[in-house]
């Protein structure tokens, strides 16, 4: 068994992540990358060739970039395939938590929730964080 983690986004969105994500995590990780609309093809037929050469017991992990996006929705039909996952607003840390997990095992739906939220505290607003804590005007 393999996993494989595929980004798909309007544009180049999912290109950068898969960088970014290789920066971090290595060149080893099996990335297809979806930059849909950057030409006149239908997007069915680039999903369909992603998943070609993927065994039927290979994990596939989807990573979109909006929920009611096109994208995502015509991700949906792989949800009947056994041992796919499909993410939607994604951002950096959820990726490199799904792929720094062990891939000699399925990803188990508590894993994948503890990801989830883990990766959902990393979003925030940091001009409402306090800093500077306890540092005084006159410190500066």
């Amino acid at each position: 068994m393999s996993r494989y983690l595929i980004f798909a986004s309007h544009r180049t969105l999912s290109e950068g992540m898969a960088n970014a994500l290789r920066f971090f995590a290595g060149d080893n990780l099996k990335i297809k990358v979806l930059t849909a609309y950057m030409d006149n093809k239908p997007i069915e037929d680039q999903i369909k060739a992603l998943f070609n050469d993927i065994k039927p017991s290979d994990e596939v992990v989807v990573m979109t970039d909006i929920l009611a996006g096109s994208v995502n929705q015509k991700f949906l039909p792989y949800l009947s395939r056994p041992n796919t996952h499909i993410f939607s607003g994604i951002n950096l840390p959820l990726a490199l938590g799904l792929a720094m997990e062990p891939d000699d095992k399925l990803l188990k739906p508590e894993k994948i929730a503890q990801l989830v939220q883990e990766a959902k505290n990393q979003l925030v607003y940091v001009n409402s964080l306090n800093i500077n804590g306890d540092v005084d005007e006159e410190d500066e």
